[in-house]
């Protein structure tokens, strides 16, 4: 069983494509008590993240891999907590990086301003080169 983690709704549409094209059991936690994230600091963002992953762990015999679907945790949050979880995890923005470097591609758009730079599961560095006035980040990465 997979785990889709979001701040809201948002990430059901990662539920519907990973629905699409695994033939696995999926479980979404959409944590619409505390959203936006997006205004809240990394450490609130991070008590959450820790404390809702406790429903992976006891739903049915537990998660063998999640998904973070919230773009304000996978950038914030996720690379300074990955090893703490207890599975693997993927983050949307790591995700999204890594598809669009796998196409060809060197830039993809952020809804959520991130760090001016930052490295992304290690792998994948990134820097924000452009920012929009509506909260958005255009993204260039680069394998590491």
């Amino acid at each position: 069983m997979i785990g889709i983690y979001d701040s809201g709704v948002g990430g059901l549409s990662i539920w519907r494509e990973l629905r699409r094209h695994l033939n696995t059991r999926l479980i979404y936690f959409g944590d619409t008590a505390h959203v936006p994230y997006g205004e809240k600091n990394g450490g609130r963002v991070r008590r959450l993240l820790l404390g809702d992953y406790k429903f992976f762990f006891q739903s049915r015999g537990g998660c063998s891999g999640a998904v973070v679907a919230c773009n304000t945790t996978s950038t914030l949050v996720l690379p300074k907590i990955r090893d703490k979880v207890g599975l693997p995890v993927l983050g949307i923005v790591e995700g999204a990086l890594e598809a669009t470097l796998a196409a060809g591609g060197a830039a993809a758009l952020v809804f959520w301003p991130p760090k001016p730079r930052w490295k992304v599961g290690g792998s994948i560095n990134v820097r924000c080169w452009r920012r929009a006035p509506i909260g958005a980040c255009m993204l260039k990465a680069r394998r590491a």
